[in-house]
């Protein structure tokens, strides 16, 4: 993914969807493309990117697209992930989207082929992100995508805030394991290079613990970190999974 940003100050968030940033010395409002918490990379004076809106009728001009921490870049755009793994899976060579070649050997492997992928597909209760089904073989399955920003100890945790929605998803990716759908939770974690993904026992042991429960019901659990830099993210490895809760 690309995009067109401008250098910023991080001054402070004042609601779930909007912030304050300074550009250039001048304050003015951002659009958080994420609800989640974010408070270890929401810190006053913190380095940012933010990209101009092409509406003029919007009423925030800009929208914060990542942020600094450590010298790290981490983007925050929650539709990134979704984008980027959906890219991948259709091998659709964007002008502004490479593929891993890592990625792609693994694809059959993870997945097998399929001649169908879908976005947005409803099953039950659930909106899951893709739908793929291989008709020659008389497979289907779902995909849910997770964005991870959390860090701690450079290693990456899901969730950063207690998810009832998350649970749910887990639950029934459950649910159509045991009617035949293979199922998967791809954890797309939008900083580079960290040793591990884990869940976040701490902050959502119920999610925690339904993950492990996923993993042992068949549903497939992935996770990969992304290349990024202020104005791009995609792709880069798969990286080792920890589901065990810290004693």
């Amino acid at each position: 993914m690309k995009y067109n940003v401008i250098k910023a100050q991080f001054i402070e968030r004042i609601n779930r969807f909007v912030a304050i940033v300074a550009i250039n010395g001048v304050k003015a409002k951002a659009h958080v493309p994420n609800t989640g918490r974010l408070t270890e990379l929401f810190v006053f004076g913190a380095i940012c990117y933010v990209q101009k809106s092409n509406n003029p009728q919007r009423k925030t001009k800009y929208s914060l697209i990542a942020i600094e921490k450590e010298g790290r870049v981490f983007n925050i755009d929650s539709q990134g992930p979704n984008k980027i793994l959906y890219n991948a899976l259709i091998n659709t060579k964007e002008t502004n989207f490479n593929i891993p070649s890592s990625f792609t050997k693994e694809l059959p492997d993870i997945m097998g082929s399929f001649d169908v992928l879908k976005r947005e597909v409803t099953y039950q209760r659930s909106r899951f992100d893709l739908y793929f089904k291989d008709t020659l073989n008389n497979r289907e399955g779902f995909i849910e995508v997770k964005g991870v920003t959390l860090e701690k100890e450079n290693i990456a945790s899901f969730p950063a805030s207690p998810t009832i929605r998350g649970q749910k998803h887990l639950d029934e990716l459950i649910d159509a394991k045991k009617k035949g759908y293979d199922s998967f939770v791809v954890f797309i974690i939008q900083f580079m290079n960290p040793i591990k993904f884990t869940p976040c026992w701490d902050i959502d042991p119920v999610f925690s613990e339904h993950l492990v429960q996923a993993q042992e019901s068949g549903v497939h659990i992935l996770a990969y970190d992304t290349i990024v830099k202020p104005d791009s993210m995609k792709l880069n490895r798969r990286i080792p999974i920890d589901l065990r809760r810290k004693s």
